[in-house]
Formats: C-alpha cells, structure tokens, sequence
C-alpha cells in the first residue's frame, strides 16, 4: 500500500477537529496518530483576504480511491483552503530535511559572458527607478519631436516642388495661349492681303477688259467719214475661220 503525505491549510479561525474527522471518515480511526500541526502561519499570498492559516500534515498508508475520496471532501469543506498530496514511494515529503552536506552545499549558476549581473545586494530604489523611466520618456518625446520636424520640412519641400510645378504649367500653357493667338493674328493678316490683293487684281482685270471693249467697239458715230472708218476697220484684230 503506497505511503503519502498530506498537508492542509485551513482557515485560522476553524479547530482541529475538522480535520481530525475528516481524516478519520475517511481512511479510519488509526489515521491521525501522526497529525500535528505546524509552527508557519503566514501565507506567500492572501487568501480570503487573510494572509494567515493554519497549516496541518499528517503521513498515512491508504489506498488510491481513499485518496481520492479524501479530495473530493477537502474540496467541499469550507474551512479547507488548499491541501497538497505528496506520493512518499515517487516524490519527497514535505517532512524530510536535506543533509547537511546538501543544504550547505552552494550553487552559483554559470551566467553567460553576454548577461548582465544581476545585483540583488544593491537593489535599485523607487526613486531611481522613476528618474530612469522619467529620462526614457523624455528621450522617447525628443525623438518623436525630431520625427514630427523631419515630416513637416520633407511636407513642405514637396509643397514647394509642387506649387513651382503648377506655376510652370501655367507658364507653359500662357505661353502657348499667347503662340496660338500670334499664328491666328498672323494667318488673319495674310488672308487679308491676299484677299485684298485677288480684290485689286480683279479690279484690274475688269478695267482691262473694259477698257477693251470700248477700245474694240465699232464707231457708228455718222460724223466720221469714210476714211477713218476703214482705218479703224483695219486696226481691229481679224477673226480666225
């Protein structure tokens, strides 16, 4: 039958006869001859609200279903705050001292070239703590100022590049405008030479042939004689058959 060690806690204020019937429910009459309660009373954290218990460890022969019997009274009983179950023939106790050799015996862990020492002797204050956290906060703020200054002057440059775009732009397309109205101006003009000159050039050709005509018309005037007639006859250009 396998050895354990069982050790409760319980609130201060109970008595030792609740775990004095609940182990005697449990694994029998003969169970707490071994019962005795510990000197510790203070707790590693609060429970309930209390930062004190009572502490009880008793050894006992049971078999496994009584433990688990055990357990699942422990869990409904009020009083009980923790408990801890150690196999005796698999683990340590809780009850068993290291040697003397053992518990004297020191060991310092190997620390890496790269690790930092850890200074316990000297432990940092509260104050030097919040100066450090202070100054990395300043720090933090400065950079972030730094951020913010290079974003706004990179901002404006590009601001810049770009008005000095569109001003360009506008001076391209004035430029054009300005290209495009002299051509128009210029070809307006020519036509109107041209024009006026086809105007006198047809005036011309109308006063020739004008003037032909009454140079080629025939005199039917009577007052001529004869002789001026037929010079005039003579002159005119002959017809081709």
């Amino acid at each position: 039958m396998p050895k354990y060690e069982i050790m409760t806690i319980l609130d201060p204020k109970a008595e030792m006869a609740i775990i004095d019937n609940l182990l005697k429910t449990v694994f029998g009459d003969n169970s707490t001859e071994k019962l005795r309660k510990l000197e510790t009373t203070n707790l590693a954290y609060p429970i309930r609200k209390s930062k004190i218990a009572q502490y009880f460890l008793v050894d006992l022969n049971a078999p496994t279903n009584l433990i688990e019997e055990f357990v699942r009274r422990a869990n409904i009983t009020r009083e009980i705050w923790r408990y801890l179950i150690v196999n005796l023939d698999s683990e340590k106790g809780l009850n068993k001292k290291p040697k003397i050799r053992e518990r004297n015996r020191k060991y310092t862990p190997r620390r890496d070239r790269f690790e930092k020492p850890n200074f316990r002797g000297n432990p940092k204050s509260r104050f030097d703590q919040q100066d450090q956290q202070a100054t990395k906060n300043q720090q933090n703020f400065q950079q972030n100022q730094q951020n913010q200054t290079s974003q706004y002057r990179e901002n404006s440059r590009q601001n810049q590049d770009d008005f000095q775009q569109v001003s360009s732009n506008q001076q391209n397309f004035g430029q054009n405008q300005q290209n495009q109205s002299g051509y128009h101006r210029e070809n307006n003009r020519q036509n109107q030479e041209n024009i006026h000159q086809n105007s006198k050039n047809h005036q011309n050709q109308t006063s020739q042939t004008q003037r032909n005509r009454r140079q080629y018309q025939p005199i039917k005037n009577p007052k001529f004689n004869q002789k001026e007639k037929e010079n005039y006859n003579n002159k005119k250009p002959q017809s081709s058959n």
